[in-house]
């Protein structure tokens, strides 16, 4: 991963800036709470990580070159260690009411750079929303113009 000036490896190009007792990845991150707030919204800044993808430990012997926790050191051989979690943090939740009276749980993801994994754990998540929370909304923004139109559309299923 490509480090920025700024020294934040998540974030390619961010600026990270601090708001509100909180500490965003990126300027247009904080812009969109603050536009957010300011439509009577009470967003949370990445509140939870879902896990889209169970780590397990597989039957089917899996050799190649990996990091061996005991010997602190990459080998080949048959990787006996379980794979781990994959996780997707949104950057902003919240829950509105829709006008029949249900609790709609609103997904915001701001993306100004996508890294390479990105699209494949979003699609994880897209997945999982559809199976687990068929009550949610996601919305992928890259600039406010784009959350201005997200927000209307939210407006519009409220009370």
């Amino acid at each position: 991963m490509v480090e920025n000036k700024s020294g934040n490896k998540k974030v390619i190009g961010a600026t990270p800036c601090h708001y509100d007792g909180i500490d965003f990845d990126s300027d247009l991150e904080k812009k969109s709470y603050i536009l957010l707030q300011k439509e009577g919204f009470l967003p949370q800044y990445t509140p939870r990580t879902f896990d889209v993808f169970e780590g397990k430990k597989f039957s089917v012997p899996f050799y190649s070159i990996y990091y061996d926790r005991k010997l602190k050191k990459k080998v080949w051989g048959k990787n006996r260690y379980k794979v781990r979690n994959i996780g997707y943090t949104p950057d902003f939740i919240f829950n509105v009411i829709d006008s029949s009276g249900t609790e709609i749980m609103i997904v915001i993801e701001v993306k100004g750079y996508p890294n390479e994994t990105y699209m494949y754990r979003k699609k994880l998540f897209q997945l999982l929303l559809e199976e687990k929370y068929p009550n949610s909304m996601f919305f992928e923004t890259h600039n406010l113009k784009q959350l201005k139109a997200a927000i209307e559309v939210i407006k519009s299923i409220k009370q």
